[in-house]
């Protein structure tokens, strides 16, 4: 029904909204991807000593510590004219997530064999994510309600929001298929795969920044 709405709403409208329709569109699923990667470290921590649900906490805290001085960052860059555009952001929060997958690599080879490792790998990890989620999950929703048609603000902002959702469904998903694959014998070498679409990923959107910023008409 939403879907239907939002294109009820967009079918007749002119094509420079329809264009910006796509463009959000885009960023959408590249969100949805991202997020689905993020919420897949859990999949290594799950035990019995430490619950996956804990290392959940480390994600909040980071964002309470560390979202103040990406505010007053970016706002220091602005000024100084060095900030960097909205797509410079995303691939650079893609590499950071590149950079916690390729940690991950390291963590599953130390747990090999049933070993357990600190938690301090993780707690690395997840902060390094949360850093790479300041440049994406705020970003995108500025860059969201600049691109969105007047009057499809809201819907548009809840379209963003919908990408956490989709993102954690599908690591769900993902993360059933991967037990399942490994109680049937088969070795899944996850995290370096996750880390080389995020890397690629990110050159992919840093290659095509100046084909972004000049689709976005001056949004930064």
């Amino acid at each position: 029904v939403w879907v239907y709405t939002i294109y009820k709403r967009i079918y007749n409208d002119n094509q420079e909204v329809k264009d910006s329709m796509a463009r959000i569109g885009k960023y959408t699923i590249w969100g949805t991807l991202i997020f689905t990667f993020f919420a897949l470290i859990s999949y290594f921590s799950s035990g019995p000593l430490l619950p996956a649900s804990w290392f959940q906490n480390v994600n909040p805290i980071a964002i309470l510590i560390f979202a103040p001085i990406f505010s007053v960052m970016w706002l220091k860059l602005d000024a100084m004219k060095f900030n960097p555009r909205t797509p410079v952001k995303f691939a650079l929060g893609l590499f950071l997530g590149a950079l916690a997958f390729w940690i991950m690599t390291f963590a599953t080879k130390a747990a090999e064999g049933g070993n357990l490792v600190s938690p301090m790998w993780l707690v690395v990890v997840y902060v390094i994510l949360t850093l790479g989620e300041l440049m994406l999950s705020p970003i995108g929703l500025s860059m969201i309600t600049k691109l969105a048609p007047t009057k499809l603000g809201s819907v548009v902002m809840g379209l963003w929001m919908a990408s956490f959702a989709a993102g954690n469904y599908l690591a769900g998903v993902l993360e059933s298929i991967l037990h399942k694959l490994n109680e049937g014998g088969h070795n899944i070498e996850l995290y370096p795969f996750i880390m080389w679409v995020m890397l690629i990923s990110g050159l992919i959107v840093l290659l095509l920044s100046p084909l972004l910023n000049k689709a976005m008409k001056g949004i930064h």
